[in-house]
């Protein structure tokens, strides 16, 4: 059995109220997570402590390369590696900022069908 990645076009007039509210806050969901982890990467993009402190050796440092992982580097290859990890942050906020205009249109188009499909159900319980 072949299973295909491929995005199939769904015509939004097709789906019925209860396809189009499921849809409808899925795609709710995505926008509020989207949104956060925008918020996140910008907060840790741009987070800011500063510390007294005695530095030992001012030619090696002690950076967090990851949760609680720390790697002993020398000052040019930790520039360099700051600098992989902005522009590595940069392309992450940049692909979600992209995306998120998609959602929403996709979301207007949502409601907009959706309410549609009420009023005319409405009008024909008058």
């Amino acid at each position: 059995m072949e299973v295909s990645n491929e995005k199939q076009a769904i015509a939004i007039a097709d789906l019925g109220v209860d396809q189009l509210t499921h849809f409808q806050r899925q795609l709710d969901q995505e926008i509020a997570f989207l949104t956060e982890s925008l918020k996140v990467a910008t907060l840790i993009f741009y987070f800011q402590m500063y510390i007294p402190a005695k530095v030992v050796d001012p030619k090696n440092h002690l950076i967090e390369i990851g949760t609680g992982y720390f790697v002993e580097m020398d000052t040019e290859k930790a520039v360099d590696f700051f600098r992989r990890k902005q522009g590595f942050l940069k392309k992450q906020m940049e692909v979600i900022e992209g995306v998120l205009p998609e959602k929403y249109r996709a979301r207007n188009a949502i409601v907009d069908n959706l309410q549609k499909k009420i009023n005319v159900y409405c009008s024909q319980v008058q």
